[in-house]
């Protein structure tokens, strides 16, 4: 039954997802963005390496530190994540995480551009995650209404939440889309590329699914194959946003 009711929740939210991603398409397409040049050197290595590097993050590194914050200062120091030092912890985090890409860069001499940071296009960037968002969020609640389906959500959707959320997002666009897809693009094309991208950040939750999300290992997979057609979606924005020559 529990499976059944995560398939259904993954269902409506995908329905969701392609329908703001056509009119997204159609938007982007006529917003004119600037190309800039991405420059690598050696294209392959520095995918390879970013793939690496970035699977090392996200499976090892970021499980353990999950891990501690459950363990020690949830359970024990009785600290909650929708706080103010709670914030603080995930601020770290991010920082954390993104820190070995940017050392890794800095050591092969490729830019923040390389990583997605850019003041270039920024404010048309910023319309289409508003839009994207706004879209998405009117959708879901046109197929709950029409469905009549109920959508099991959080009742409570604190500053805290958001502020969390926004670090977490943060670190993931840089560690995936910035860092990882920029170099996959370059190496395999841009169809390849974003597929590629879009596996590893799905397939990359698996353990953080389990591990604050309270999932066995079956809901786990299916959670995370939801993700994969979000993970394209994100990865098709960035890419349109940040473009490369």
């Amino acid at each position: 039954m529990q499976i059944a009711q995560l398939l259904i929740n993954n269902m409506f939210t995908i329905i969701s997802l392609l329908l703001s991603a056509l009119i997204l398409h159609f938007i982007i397409q006529r917003m004119r963005f600037n190309l800039n040049e991405i420059k690598v050197k050696n294209v392959k290595y520095s995918a390879i390496i970013s793939l690496i590097v970035v699977l090392v993050i996200v499976i090892i590194m970021t499980p353990l530190m999950l891990i501690f914050i459950e363990s020690f200062i949830v359970n024990k120091l009785k600290i909650s994540s929708n706080s103010g030092v709670g914030v603080i912890i995930y601020i770290i985090i991010a920082v954390l995480e993104i820190t070995p890409v940017i050392i890794v860069a800095k050591l092969r001499k490729e830019s923040l551009y390389s990583l997605g940071i850019t003041k270039k296009n920024i404010f048309k960037s910023i319309f289409i995650g508003f839009i994207s968002y706004f879209i998405y969020f009117i959708f879901i609640i046109i197929v709950e209404h029409r469905l009549k389906y109920i959508f099991h959500v959080n009742s409570v959707f604190s500053m805290w939440d958001f502020l969390n959320d926004t670090c977490t997002a943060l670190s993931e666009e840089i560690l995936f889309r910035g860092y990882l897809q920029n170099r996959l693009i370059k190496w395999i094309g841009d169809k390849k590329g974003l597929i590629v991208t879009a596996l590893a950040f799905s397939f990359s939750h698996i353990f953080q699914r389990m591990l604050t999300g309270n999932m066995n290992f079956t809901n786990a997979i299916i959670s995370v194959i939801s993700l994969f057609p979000v993970a394209l979606f994100l990865g098709y924005l960035f890419f349109k946003c940040k473009r490369d020559r």
